[in-house]
């Protein structure tokens, strides 16, 4: 199915949303849940579903020969290099700090579709991205350009890695998507390829994990990003970037630390300040103007 592109820019938005409330979700789980197992549960809660509905649907989950390569490099290096860096960074940075390095997710985006496309990067694209970046460098103020100390630093390390991470996996997905895979069978797999990665360490946290306080709001918890930010957010994702550049749909990561900080002022008492109101509008006006290129 594909969308026109005023349905497009409806869907990232939606997208955009149910990913700012999962990030503020992932701080939370991070702080009170082993960190593997979060990931873990997360591939497979998605993974599983979503391979299970290609199956009844396509008949099959086979991959041709010649594809099978780039599924395992998009699943291991892409997705779950991202799954993992990103939700160990937030048990370090805040929120807002991890939204923000994944914000700069369309720069590494446009990078590597310059490195394996060739693809001309347009000053008005440049000019959009560096708005986009001055507005989410203002969303978390001054505080995001210091460590307070060697752990912050270690948490924005890995959210940085994630966002690189990401950036591949949005581009490099595409070229599993234009050979006429569906994006519930990219997605199911590179979730699943989550989960067996995760495996082992998971297995470590079960048997030797703090398991204290973790209640039925932590399995809400997982629901939530397993089945809206994974499973629908994700292929809502895959279908926008068969429909438009890579670079261009991962502009609208430049939104998510607005709907992050509004989720975690909502769920974890952040505070929301005037640099989060000033920077958004720089936010949006960089993808708006971005996107024109």
């Amino acid at each position: 199915m594909v969308f026109p592109v005023d349905r497009v820019v409806l869907l990232l938005l939606l997208v955009v949303l149910i990913w700012g409330g999962n990030n503020a979700v992932m701080r939370w789980l991070a702080l009170t849940t082993p960190v593997f197992c979060v990931a873990w549960t997360r591939g497979l809660l998605a993974g599983l579903p979503l391979l299970f509905w290609v199956w009844r649907r396509e008949g099959s989950l086979g991959v041709p020969r010649a594809d099978r390569r780039d599924f395992l490099i998009n699943g291991f290096l892409g997705l779950a290099v991202f799954q993992v860096a990103f939700i160990w960074s937030l048990r370090w940075t805040t929120a807002a700090h991890g939204a923000l390095l994944l914000a700069l997710g369309p720069l590494f985006s446009a990078l590597w579709e310059r490195a394996w496309e060739g693809r001309e990067i347009r000053p008005a694209f440049v000019a959009g991205a560096v708005v986009a970046a001055a507005g989410v460098a203002i969303v978390v103020g001054l505080d995001a350009l210091r460590f307070r100390n060697l752990m912050q630093a270690l948490g924005d390390a890995l959210a940085l890695g994630g966002s690189v991470a990401w950036a591949f996996y949005s581009t490099y997905q595409k070229r599993l998507l234009l050979r006429g895979h569906s994006p519930a069978k990219v997605t199911g797999f590179s979730a699943l390829c989550t989960a067996v990665v995760t495996t082992p360490f998971a297995v470590w946290e079960i048997c030797n994990g703090n398991w204290r306080g973790v209640g039925w709001a932590q399995v809400g918890g997982q629901l939530y990003s397993a089945w809206l930010a994974t499973l629908l957010a994700q292929l809502a994702w895959s279908h926008a970037i068969r429909r438009e550049p890579a670079s261009v749909v991962m502009l609208f990561q430049s939104i998510v630390p607005v709907t992050t900080a509004l989720a975690a002022w909502a769920l974890l008492d952040e505070p929301v300040t005037w640099l989060l109101l000033w920077g958004g509008l720089l936010i949006i006006a960089g993808v708006a103007y971005a996107r024109r290129a």
